[in-house]
């Protein structure tokens, strides 16, 4: 005796993806009682729901007690120098994270 069939509209449709066979190797030893596609598939819908996050950029904004200087970076300045009216009156405003997703 098999098991029921499934309605057409619970079927699951079959796709190909390409993978190194080593990698493959390597995942299929991991994986335990479950199968390759559901192990897939468990993978993707945590990454899925959690939102992949790919790059974090942290830039800094310096701005000049004296004069109306700003300037942004993406390292932080060691020197306070100021470009504008040539003092050390450089500060730290804000450091500001982005996430691009």
């Amino acid at each position: 005796m098999g098991r029921k069939r499934k309605p057409r509209n619970m079927k699951r449709e079959p796709i190909t993806i390409s993978l190194p066979m080593d990698l493959v190797r390597e995942f299929d030893n991991t994986l335990g009682k479950r199968t390759r596609s559901r192990a897939i598939e468990s993978i993707l819908r945590k990454f899925m729901q959690r939102g992949q996050t790919t790059l974090k950029i942290t830039s800094y904004l310096y701005r000049c007690k004296t004069c109306d200087f700003e300037k942004t970076t993406e390292q932080p300045i060691r020197n306070t120098f100021c470009y504008d009216c040539s003092d050390f009156n450089l500060y730290l405003a804000q450091a500001i994270k982005e996430e691009e997703e």
